[in-house]
């Protein structure tokens, strides 16, 4: 049994938990398209078109020379041959970690989690050091 939880954020995402997933062969391709992501760059960040504390956490990145690689939940994410819907690979990742907001940080394949938990490592200057 699925049950679907409608989010009053429609923007962030339309359901969660939802039946995205419904499939086995859903779960191990979004599982082995973030495998891939995380394994090949030290800084990732998933977002969204409209999503201001994306926009904040990349400024942060930015702003420290923080080289960091983006893909977006809006559309199709395509990792060398394999291609998963980005509403799929959120759903992933939400029901992985227990994080179904925008942005998702992960630093050397450890989740961070969003622009709140990012900015209070800077703060607190830990941020830094998990990059080297």
């Amino acid at each position: 049994e699925v049950s679907f939880v409608v989010s009053p954020f429609p923007f962030l995402s339309a359901t969660f938990p939802s039946a995205l997933l419904s499939t086995k062969s859903d779960y191990k391709m979004a599982a082995a398209v973030l495998d891939t992501i995380l394994k090949a760059d030290k800084v990732v960040v998933f977002s969204r078109a409209v999503c201001p504390y994306c926009v904040n956490v990349k400024k942060l990145f930015t702003n420290l020379g923080v080289a960091y690689k983006e893909y977006t939940f809006s559309g199709d994410v395509t990792v060398g041959s394999e291609t998963v819907p980005g509403d799929k690979l959120q759903e992933f990742i939400g029901e992985k970690y227990s994080h179904y907001t925008v942005p998702v940080v992960f630093i050397k394949g450890q989740f961070i989690g969003g622009f709140d938990n990012t900015n209070a490592l800077n703060k607190a200057g830990k941020l830094l050091p998990l990059l080297e």
